[in-house]
């Protein structure tokens, strides 16, 4: 496989088409295919890092966006009271049952689940996935409006700073999530 040929391969690789890798690779050549300078392969990946950036943002921002819908109806359906807040039983007879606000038992113990355990449960209520999922919807759109306004051209050098912040905080909050199939290894925290 040629250089060029492997250039619109690592495109292809992180969702760039080849018409416009084309495009990068003919303005890294430079006019009627003269060289401006440097090995134009390498000029070209550096067009290529700056045109992949936003579409992989964009992608891990849609990835994020499904698994919070996925945590959202899984606590729904745990407890269709959205105010639901889960404890470790107050029956002395049965110190280590789950129950919800309501007083009925979620987690029953028959052995399991140890103390721990059911403490750990309890912590991570319906009501608690809820509002980390508001939260992090909130996140969001924080960085969606910083996004528009660098994209716009409107921002200003305090927008230029806080997109690639936001950005790394994006893949922060899709880091539990790095064992769902869909997850791609470029957008771990320190890819």
């Amino acid at each position: 496989m040629d250089q060029r040929q492997q250039f619109y391969a690592k495109a292809a690789a992180v969702g760039v088409s080849r018409q416009t890798a084309e495009q990068l690779l003919d303005r890294a050549l430079g006019a009627d295919g003269q060289r401006i300078g440097g090995d134009p392969f390498d000029l070209a990946e550096q067009y290529l890092k700056l045109v992949a950036r936003p579409q992989q943002a964009v992608a891990l921002e849609a990835f994020l966006k499904a698994r919070l819908a996925e945590d959202e109806a899984v606590a729904r359906e745990a407890s269709p009271d959205r105010a639901s807040h889960w404890q470790r039983g107050g029956d002395p007879k049965a110190p280590l049952d789950v129950i919800d606000s309501r007083g009925q038992r979620v987690v029953y113990y028959e052995g399991r689940p140890l103390s721990g355990q059911a403490t750990h449960i309890a912590r991570h209520d319906p009501a608690r996935v809820l509002a980390e999922v508001d939260a992090k919807r909130r996140v969001l759109v924080r960085y969606e409006e910083e996004r528009a306004i660098q994209t716009s051209g409107m921002g200003g050098l305090l927008t230029k700073y806080l997109v690639p912040r936001y950005e790394e905080i994006i893949r922060l909050l899709a880091l539990p999530y790095a064992d769902h199939p869909d997850y791609r290894p470029e957008w771990a925290p320190d890819a």
